[in-house]
């Protein structure tokens, strides 16, 4: 018997299909999943985290992505000395 490949090996960690049409992938956690989907979401949906900053526009579809964004915007702005 050969031993499995690369591919197949990846095929048991990644059970967690995309259902969505045309898109097929796949993911170790169903939480991964569950973030995937919002690509597909309409943009209300997709962006339910909205920056606090006033001069900021931008929103994230999780509170992670938010504490990123949050993140980057505080070291840039201590670089340059804005606090």
């Amino acid at each position: 018997m050969e031993p499995a490949s690369m591919d197949d090996s990846m095929d048991d960690l990644r059970r967690y299909l995309c259902d969505i049409t045309g898109c097929g992938k796949t993911f170790k956690r169903s939480g991964h999943l569950k973030r995937h989907k919002l690509v597909h979401a309409p943009a209300a949906e997709r962006e339910r985290y909205p920056c606090t900053q006033t001069s900021c526009s931008k929103s994230y579809s999780t509170k992670y992505d938010l504490a990123a964004h949050i993140r980057q915007v505080r070291s840039t702005a201590k670089m340059y000395n804005f606090f």
